[in-house]
C-alpha cells in the first residue's frame, strides 16, 4: 500500500535519517566535499526539516516513509527518496502530490531548483515536464562556487519553455 500524506512531528526522525542517507548516496557524486562534510557533520538535516515540515508530504510504503517533498507558494523544495526506493515510482507520487497541492491553491506554474551536477535528478524534472528557465552560480556552498538551475513547469498540462 503506497500513499502520500503531510508529515507530521512523529515523522522527523525517520525523515531525517532518509535525508541523510539520500543525501549520501546521490550528493556524494557531484558536490564538493568541503560542502557534503560540513552537511554530513552538522545539524543541517534537522534544521530543514523542521524549517518545512508544515508544507511536506510524505510517501508512505508499507508502512514506512519512502520520500517526501516540500512545496509552498508555487516552489518545489526538498524532493527526497530514500536510496532503496528510487526508480519506484516514489518520486513521480510526491511530485504529483505536491502539483496537485500548488493547483489546489491556485497556482499556474510550479519551479524548483536543482544542481546543474545533480543529472540524474535533472533528467528525472524533465521526463516530469520541468523545463529550465535559468542558471545561476550559488557562492553559499562550501568549496563552491556551484552552478544551479531554476525549472519550471506549467500545473495545466501544457508543457515548458525550455531556455536550456
Amino acid at each position: 500500500m503506497s500513499s502520500v500524506r503531510p508529515a507530521s512531528q512523529r515523522d522527523l526522525p525517520a525523515l531525517e535519517r532518509l535525508l541523510r542517507e539520500s543525501f549520501t548516496s546521490s550528493y556524494t557524486h557531484f558536490m564538493p566535499a568541503a560542502y557534503v562534510r560540513e552537511w554530513q557533520m552538522g545539524d543541517e538535516p534537522t534544521r530543514l526539516l523542521r524549517r518545512v515540515l508544515n508544507d511536506t508530504g510524505v510517501a508512505i510504503i508499507n508502512n514506512a516513509p519512502a520520500g517526501f517533498i516540500s512545496c509552498k507558494e508555487g516552489t518545489l523544495a526538498e524532493p527526497w527518496v530514500a536510496p532503496n526506493m528510487q526508480r519506484r515510482g516514489v518520486g513521480t507520487m510526491l511530485l504529483n502530490w505536491a502539483e496537485e497541492r500548488l493547483r489546489d491553491r491556485g497556482h499556474d506554474t510550479v519551479t524548483l531548483s536543482c544542481y546543474e551536477r545533480n543529472t540524474a535528478a535533472l533528467s528525472f524534472f524533465r521526463c516530469m515536464g520541468f523545463s529550465i528557465t535559468s542558471r545561476f552560480l550559488s557562492r553559499r556552498v562550501a568549496g563552491g562556487p556551484v552552478k544551479i538551475c531554476t525549472m519550471e513547469k506549467p500545473l495545466d498540462g501544457s508543457g515548458g519553455r525550455n531556455w536550456s
